[in-house]
């Protein structure tokens, strides 16, 4: 197999060095008109176009996001794994903490409980066919 001479292209027929990519074109052609652009969508915003109004709008401002507060919950710790799950759940049902907060604790647990039935159960088999177990 024959190798590429150094400082030389594999594809002769190449794009020529020093010539601008159609996308960097493009670019610069909406970059020559963005101003014109702006003043169009800002106008018609002004008339009452709503879409123009919600481009507008979503580039300057950010969508405002909901913000939890910090919660504590004395749940004990030597607990089943779904024991504690249902006790978040029953934490959010009475309004102790946000149904949001107890929803993303009982998944997360819930996801927890699975993952370590899955261990114990992989580490039966493993034992059951004499494989060392690395821990």
């Amino acid at each position: 197999m024959g190798q590429w001479t150094k400082g030389t292209s594999g594809n002769s027929k190449g794009r020529p060095k020093g010539s601008k990519s159609k996308a960097l074109s493009l670019r610069q052609s909406l970059a020559d008109e963005c101003a014109d652009i702006i003043k169009t969508v800002v106008e018609q915003a002004k008339a009452g176009d709503l879409q123009a109004a919600k481009i507008i709008l979503d580039r300057i401002m950010p969508t405002v996001r909901a913000i939890e507060p910090s919660i504590t919950i004395d749940i004990d710790r030597e607990l089943p794994l779904m024991q504690k799950a249902r006790l978040a759940l029953d934490a959010g049902l009475s309004g102790q903490i946000p149904v949001s907060a107890a929803v993303a604790m009982a998944g997360a647990l819930a996801t927890l409980s699975e993952k370590s039935e899955i261990a114990e159960r992989l580490q039966k088999i493993e034992a059951a066919l004499g494989l060392e177990v690395k821990q």
